[in-house]
């Protein structure tokens, strides 16, 4: 039965150990990488042209916009520029 309680204690800590380090490795990176999303994806004349172009193919094919990450992510402003060329990267 001892060693049945000594088994749970060290699987106990290890359990507890694991989910510290895990919250500080994600700490760590939200730290380290700081972007900011953007709010539209595409700007309504985009959007028009899009629509203009669905209509000009006649369901034949269906054209999609090209998006980049970093159409969708910017790195933040308070980052100097050598930071912000590294997070671009």
């Amino acid at each position: 039965m001892s060693y049945f309680l000594a088994f749970l204690v060290v699987a106990v800590l290890v359990a507890f150990f694991k989910q510290k380090q895990r919250g500080t490795l994600e700490r760590s990176a939200q730290e380290e990488y700081k972007y900011q999303t953007v709010k539209e994806l595409i700007t309504p004349a985009e959007t028009a042209f899009l629509s203009t172009l669905d209509e000009a193919v006649q369901g034949r094919a269906r054209v999609f916009c090209m998006v980049r990450v970093a159409d969708i992510l910017k790195p933040s402003k308070s980052l100097d520029k050598s930071q912000r060329q590294t997070h671009l990267n």
